[in-house]
């Protein structure tokens, strides 16, 4: 809510116009500051409103029309995450036989020119490269994707958590890829 009405207050559109979509990291910071918020963390939550405002106002001033693309395709690095035991309980691990959304929904975004301006990207599997014993925010995956296309279109790319429930990246991550998302 304070979102939408910061937006409001800056681009006088009505709240009820925007929407706000969130997607998460097992390594990024928590975004309340409700109950007993520490600090750092309410700094965060101010510093977000903020950021996301201001976005919308470069956006909005920047508004032109544009032709959408879109397409669907597949992903395979998904596995299911919960394993049912003999007991009948679900325990962490890998199921290869489990559930796995492996579509991949793209659309994107092109100025009259022919320019990419952005590229929405929705795909579900969570962002849980790292290990627990990193205590660092990062991006992680879809960090790294977001960065590999905007290099190969020159656009934006937003990145849309699909509905991820079990699902964890399938790949024996060594230390590279851990730098990788730590550096995002």
């Amino acid at each position: 809510e304070r979102i939408r009405q910061r937006i409001h207050e800056q681009t006088g559109i009505e709240p009820d116009a925007v929407l706000v979509a969130c997607s998460h990291s097992h390594c990024s910071p928590y975004g309340s500051d409700a109950g007993k918020a520490i600090s750092a963390q309410r700094g965060y939550v101010a510093s977000l409103i903020e950021q996301v405002a201001e976005a919308v106002v470069a956006a909005n001033e920047r508004a032109a029309q544009a032709t959408v693309r879109v397409g669907l395709g597949e992903c395979g690095i998904g596995v299911q995450r919960r394993v049912v035991n003999a007991d009948g309980v679900a325990e962490m691990g890998r199921d290869d036989a489990g559930s796995v959304d492996r579509s991949l929904g793209v659309a994107q975004l092109v100025s009259a020119e022919g320019r990419v301006l952005a590229t929405i990207v929705n795909f579900a599997c969570h962002p849980a490269i790292l290990a627990p014993r990193f205590r660092t925010a990062s991006a992680e995956w879809p960090g790294e994707m977001r960065r590999v296309v905007e290099a190969a279109t020159g656009g934006l790319c937003i990145f849309l958590q699909g509905a991820t429930g079990d699902i964890n990246p399938d790949h024996d991550w060594n230390d590279e890829d851990e730098a990788v998302c730590l550096s995002l």
